[in-house]
């Protein structure tokens, strides 16, 4: 049964779990608290995880008797528990690119940025040749993932984004 034993515990584990940046190993160390604290109760365990995700308090067996305590561990631990999961399961994925341009003496630049969803952060200058470079290494890409029937489905699901980008580029190509 949970009681406020395991909460202060779980509270505590939680602070040292989230004193340093979230990592891809950060909802590995999440899992291992709150079973650590539910004393090795895999159901226990599970229904507290799951309100920590979820972000919602829900009641379950055991549950009553600390719903100010865990209500408090959900508000204050959730987003951020939800970020560990995202970094764990896509953190070496895009989460934005920005550019600007940058204006050196002889040349038109760009001044590009890239982050993870981890948090790391790339960056890197391109001129206009390297950038249609760019587009043409990922259209090559888009135009690989088409040869794979589980790729032309999302192809199909992003179509109105593709069109969109045609369109612009034949904005580019009439621009006088």
């Amino acid at each position: 049964m949970i009681n406020e034993e395991k909460m202060v515990f779980l509270h505590r584990s939680l602070n040292r779990v989230f004193a340093l940046p979230i990592s891809r190993s950060t909802f590995r160390e999440i899992q291992n608290a709150v079973l650590h604290a539910a004393h090795g109760n895999k159901d226990e365990g599970n229904a507290i995880f799951e309100c920590l995700l979820s972000g919602e308090y829900k009641e379950f067996p055991g549950s009553k008797p600390v719903e100010k305590d865990l209500k408090k561990i959900i508000e204050e631990f959730s987003v951020k528990a939800w970020v560990a999961k995202d970094v764990f399961e896509k953190g070496e994925f895009i989460s934005l690119i920005t550019s600007d341009i940058v204006n050196h003496p002889n040349h038109f630049v760009f001044s590009n940025r890239i982050r993870r969803v981890d948090g790391q952060e790339i960056q890197f200058v391109t001129d206009l040749e390297s950038t249609i470079q760019l587009l043409h290494h990922f259209l090559g890409r888009l135009q690989e993932a088409h040869k794979f029937d589980n790729a032309k489905k999302g192809l199909k699901d992003h179509q109105k984004e593709i069109s969109a980008l045609k369109g612009k580029i034949d904005e580019v190509l009439s621009a006088k």
